[in-house]
């Protein structure tokens, strides 16, 4: 993930969902997709926004167009002058910080909002508790100087946790 000079490089771990639960997320994140009252991004949102219906290129609109778009959002920001401040940051282990409370509270609120099909919303929550479970699990690298094991948040990696990390920035 990062390289400091004379620093050892550091990582982080993504995990990939085995074919069962990539194509059950698949399957999630299509009917979310139905629903963009609810799991839309906002507009000053660039990446990973769900796919409309029809759309032949994945899960989520491609990601250049959408960076593409930020470019010209932030020099139209900084062409309107005057006393304005223009912020484009990037949140440092964002899904880290997201715990399973806080990813399982804004799946069921937006699934109320959205007044999602209870099995397609009891689906997010079981692979949202299976990802927990995951999270706790102590991992592979770990030396005895990483001290004990600690969550990893929301994992990287699967397509629900980009949907889920969206849901969240949504309350900020």
């Amino acid at each position: 993930k990062e390289h400091r000079e004379r620093s050892s490089v550091e990582h982080r771990d993504i995990h990939l969902p085995g074919p069962n639960e990539a194509l059950a997320e698949a399957a999630l994140l299509a009917e979310c997709s139905r629903h963009p009252e609810a799991f839309g991004t906002w507009p000053c949102v660039f990446s990973y926004r769900l796919a409309p219906d029809g759309y032949k290129g994945g899960m989520f609109q491609a990601y250049f167009p959408g960076f593409r778009e930020r470019y010209h959002a932030v020099a139209e920001a900084c062409k309107r002058g005057g006393a304005s401040t223009v912020l484009y940051t990037d949140i440092k282990q964002f899904y880290a910080s997201i715990s399973a409370a806080l990813a399982e509270r804004a799946w069921r609120q937006t699934c109320d909002a959205a007044k999602l099909e209870n099995g397609f919303r009891k689906l997010g929550e079981k692979i949202l508790q299976d990802h927990a479970t995951v999270a706790k699990t102590p991992q592979p690298h770990a030396t005895p100087h990483d001290g004990p094991a600690k969550s990893l948040g929301l994992l990287t990696g699967p397509m629900l946790s980009h949907l889920i990390g969206n849901l969240v920035l949504k309350g900020v």
